[in-house]
């Protein structure tokens, strides 16, 4: 039996204003999650004007369209956070993160908000919903699967396509990294891990060549041998592609970022010029993708145009954008500290933590779907999808992040939520195997007792974590007077 005294602090309350605070949270990634949604919004919002941009003569149309990528950095994040806990334990030999907490985690994460949002929509505009085709848009976008049916795809708020996405990859990632450590094993090799995923990505894009050689045989094909193809090619592929070799560029991303020693790299005089370097050709890179992303598309080939397996620019667009975007990300992370700092501004920060509510709720205010809204001045929508995404934020989002902070560090209730309620008594991993012995307090300082059922249970907590980073072994006290959460 392993026991840990718990100082406990009612005093330290308070921190949970920012439930993303903690040891673990990384400042910048926030400035760059609030340029990926301001760069979406930016581009619905030019293609409401409908017109060419120059500048000096120079037709700049292709820049302002390269800016709806900022959904491939939004999921080259998600690779990149999701996976760090799983690139730390293999690289430590150590238990993978518990899956049913992860998806707990997820749940909390992106479901109240994406479905407050989609409820709204559908019950403003519910005469759209009433037919049989109308309650089967719905229900797909409850269960986040409508980007197989391009007749739903993007028809009741078209960003929520890439939610989707996001749900399906949640899904597959425990299992995605559960295979790749049995590839490295116990060797805890960072390059057989770097190897290994990105191997996985490469399957990813021959995935897409092989839907892209199926579509293209498909108007060939009859009866159920069209019938089978097309259920595949619709699993598979779906509208406009799974981009799991996005993901796959920020799990990468992850696997570097701890194999180099995480934060403490950055100190590093060689690595900061490395880091400026790739920002350099990140950038670079843009220029020549954001002219092909506007003839072409090639950021998200729609199903139909994916019909040539030889066409390399259509199946590996997707990738090249991530590849821009991860080296912005690690060349950000490694950067000096004048580069990190202008992502950590506190108006970027704030922008990225309201970032997921503004993501779903700028289409309705631009798109004029809110009442009275469509008449008001362009420039006017924007601001008032800020408002909505705050008060989104603060009334749904934050709540449910205090939950799930407080289930990843084992304590079952918060600020007042009901330990009973159903969402919040089978909340986090750590509440499966975790047993809190309570012990009266002596004062505000009193002190808590948690016994441990086993030595080996898997946490994602951030005290755990953090310990594995120092490379102890051995227990140490904990305090919770610092909980924190990411946005991921």
């Amino acid at each position: 039996m392993l026991t840990i005294l718990v100082r406990h602090d009612p005093s330290a309350a308070p921190a949970l204003r920012s439930p993303r605070a903690g040891p673990r949270d990384i400042p910048a990634l926030d400035g760059l999650r609030a340029l990926a949604a301001l760069g979406v919004c930016a581009y619905h919002a030019l293609g409401l004007v409908n017109k060419r941009f120059t500048i000096f003569g120079a037709d700049v149309t292709s820049a302002w369209y390269y800016l709806q990528t900022g959904v491939h950095l939004f999921f080259v994040l998600s690779g990149f956070l999701l996976f760090l806990p799983y690139a730390r334990a293999i690289l430590r030999s150590a238990p993978l993160p518990s899956t049913k907490g992860f998806y707990e985690r997820r749940a909390l994460r992106i479901l109240p908000a994406y479905w407050v949002c989609l409820a709204t929509l559908v019950a403003l505009h519910i005469g759209d919903y009433l037919s049989p085709a109308g309650l089967a848009n719905v229900a797909a976008h409850v269960v986040f699967i409508q980007d197989y049916f391009p007749s739903f795809d993007r028809a009741i708020e078209g960003p929520m396509w890439t939610l989707a996405l996001e749900a399906q990859f949640y899904l597959l990632l425990p299992l995605i990294a559960v295979g790749l450590s049995r590839v490295i094993g116990r060797s805890r090799s960072a390059r057989r891990l770097v190897a290994a995923v990105v191997g996985f990505g490469a399957l990813a894009i021959a995935l897409r060549a092989v839907d892209a050689a199926g579509q293209h045989a498909l108007p060939a094909l009859a009866g159920t041998p069209a019938l089978v193809a097309g259920v595949l090619l619709r699993a598979t592929y779906g509208t406009q592609g799974k981009f799991l070799e996005v993901f796959a560029i920020g799990m990468l991303c992850a696997v570097v970022y701890v194999a180099a020693g995480e934060d403490r790299a950055a100190t590093s005089r060689a690595i900061q010029v490395i880091g400026i370097a790739l920002v350099g050709v990140g950038l670079a890179a843009d220029i020549p993708l954001a002219m092909l992303a506007s003839t072409r598309h090639i950021d998200a080939p729609w199903y139909r145009a994916l019909n040539d397996p030889s066409d390399l620019a259509m199946l590996c667009g997707p990738a090249l954008i991530g590849l821009t975007y991860g080296a912005l990300l690690l060349g950000i992370l490694w950067g000096a500290r004048w580069l990190r700092g202008g992502f950590e501004l506190r108006p970027l920060r704030t922008m990225g933590q309201i970032s997921y509510s503004f993501y779903l709720w700028h289409g309705p205010a631009l798109w004029g779907m809110l009442p009275a809204m469509g008449s008001w001045p362009l420039l006017l929508r924007p601001v008032a999808a800020l408002g909505i995404s705050g008060a989104s934020y603060t009334l749904i989002e934050r709540p449910f992040l205090r939950v799930r902070t407080r289930a990843r560090d084992g304590i079952a209730a918060v600020n007042g939520l009901p330990t009973h309620a159903p969402m919040v008594a089978r909340l986090g991993a750590a509440l499966t195997h975790v047993r809190h012995v309570a012990q009266p307090a002596n004062g505000a300082g009193g002190a808590r007792r948690i016994t441990r059922a086993t030595p080996n249970t898997r946490s994602n907590n951030t005290s755990s974590h953090t310990r594995e980073s120092r490379g102890e072994t051995t227990p140490r006290p904990t305090t919770l007077s610092g909980t924190g959460t990411r946005n991921y």
